[in-house]
């Protein structure tokens, strides 16, 4: 969270929208071993139509792979 807040990428719409996107992606990959990430469907009753992407650490521990924390989220227009 600390580069989201840095980059001035905070506040509650951002956290509601990391929230969402990673209860109920619209499509997850492993973009290597130790990151995942995270994508909405495309919103497509905004201007400019856009998707929300989380990047997530990850780790494997006991078998399961757990979150570490939120990388990188943001918005990606079409």
């Amino acid at each position: 969270m600390k580069k989201l807040k840095a980059k001035g990428r905070w506040n509650v719409w951002y956290r509601d929208v990391i929230v969402i996107t990673l209860s109920a992606p619209a499509s997850h990959w492993a973009q290597n071993s130790t990151t995942d990430i995270y994508v909405t469907s495309w919103q497509t009753d905004c201007d400019p139509v856009y998707r929300f992407r989380v990047v997530v650490n990850t780790t494997h521990r006991d078998g399961y792979k757990r979150m570490m924390g939120v990388v990188n989220a943001y918005r990606e227009n079409q």
